[in-house]
């Protein structure tokens, strides 16, 4: 049973000075709400990062075509309908969603994003989606977030939100931001929909840098199952109504806002984690004393994707070898004799073999709803931190179900 949305989730994207969002029921969906608008009434400057998935989906191309004009007010989208491998058809719905969303916010269509998420290869009852777009332009509020969520959500069991308040030379700043996203998730970016928002004044290259640092320390460091959609995104809005002076580069206030982005993203993506289809534990994965941050990640995601590893999670196993098996299919440098694994704060591994450990200690940790896992490879100072989840009977039922 869905829980009632918090204050925050119902004033996050909307935190900030300037931004209205909404969320009907349009009929792609069952029940809950599948077409969204939110939308700055101020101009913006504009930064994303969108999915390497080779077969981009009209939604995604249109997208980075009007992001590239640097003139964008609002993002329109729907959920149950990826509008992906639609062919000529699809990019004509894809467009006509951003008219008949600027015609309705007074916006020229280039001042539109748009996201599609859900089922591929179908095309999008464009009939249901117009009447839906109008109805979301005419219904736009702040602190009303939990509408916006729920529409971009799919097989979501969770809402996700996130926000922060801050200073910068006494003004204050807020980074709101919601995303969605249970499952085919992997970072190749992106992993899923993410839309931040902030009233700071900031520079388009100072906040496409700083979301660029942030997206890798977070959605980029995230995998459910494995599997990159074609439709990802992350989108961040920044319309300057806290009036402070300009972030560029080199600015003082530079790194606290690329820090508070940072922590927006990471903490969407943990709830990501923790949300993934059928999961019952968010595992957080730590490599550290690595050669290099490259290869902490890159033991990271493959702890991340091992099934073995997962599933011993899920049956509450500390099964060591399968962790330090993984490890060495990758190509990290390291000597097998120094590295060190701990599953819940409890050395399981060392010096090449088991350690003596209390068995009944890392059972109790892995039945937390969060579980560690750490590794130290002793050959470096690098580290990476990567976000999973464990896998369960109920993902495969999931998307077992789950037909095109």
């Amino acid at each position: 049973m869905e829980l009632p949305a918090t204050d925050e989730q119902k004033n996050s994207v909307t935190a900030p000075k300037g931004f209205r969002s909404s969320g009907v029921h349009a009929g792609i969906k069952k029940k809950r709400r599948d077409v969204s608008i939110l939308v700055s009434d101020y101009p913006c400057v504009c930064a994303g990062r969108f999915t390497q998935n080779r077969f981009l989906s009209p939604s995604v191309r249109i997208s980075k075509e009007h992001l590239a004009l640097g003139d964008i007010r609002a993002v329109v989208s729907n959920s149950g309908n990826a509008n992906a491998a639609t062919g000529r058809r699809g990019m004509e719905d894809a467009k006509r969603m951003t008219e008949i969303a600027a015609e309705n916010l007074s916006l020229k269509p280039e001042q539109m994003l748009v996201c599609s998420t859900g089922l591929i290869g179908a095309f999008l009852p464009m009939d249901k989606i117009e009447a839906g777009i109008r109805e979301a332009s005419q219904t736009l509020a702040s602190g009303e977030d939990d509408r916006i969520i729920e529409a971009i959500m799919t097989t979501d069991v969770r809402r996700k939100s996130s926000v922060r308040r801050f200073t910068i030379e006494e003004k204050d700043v807020t980074i709101g931001g919601i995303a969605k996203g249970a499952g085919m998730i992997h970072p190749n970016m992106a992993t899923m929909h993410a839309y931040i928002t902030t009233d700071a004044r900031i520079a388009h290259e100072a906040l496409d840098a700083a979301l660029g640092e942030a997206v890798d320390q977070s959605f980029n460091a995230l995998s459910v199952d494995g599997d990159t959609s074609t439709s990802d995104c992350v989108l961040v809005f920044a319309n300057g109504q806290a009036e402070n002076e300009e972030i560029t580069l080199d600015h003082p206030a530079y790194p606290s806002f690329k820090s508070q982005l940072k922590q927006v993203c990471i903490d969407l993506a943990r709830q990501m984690a923790r949300d993934g289809e059928g999961a019952n534990h968010l595992v957080r994965i730590v490599c550290q004393g690595a050669a290099t941050t490259e290869e902490a990640l890159e033991i990271g995601r493959t702890l991340a994707t091992s099934l073995l590893v997962k599933t011993a999670i899920f049956g509450r196993d500390a099964n060591w070898g399968r962790i330090i098996a993984a490890i060495g299919r990758t190509n990290a440098t390291f000597d097998p004799d120094q590295v060190k694994v701990w599953i819940a704060d409890v050395l399981l591994f060392s010096d090449g073999m088991a350690t003596e450990y209390d068995e009944a200690k890392v059972e109790a940790g892995m039945a937390e709803e969060e579980v560690e896992i750490r590794v130290d490879l002793g050959a470096g100072e690098a580290e990476m931190t990567v976000y999973t989840c464990d896998l369960s009977y109920d993902y495969v039922r999931i998307n077992a179900e789950y037909h095109t």
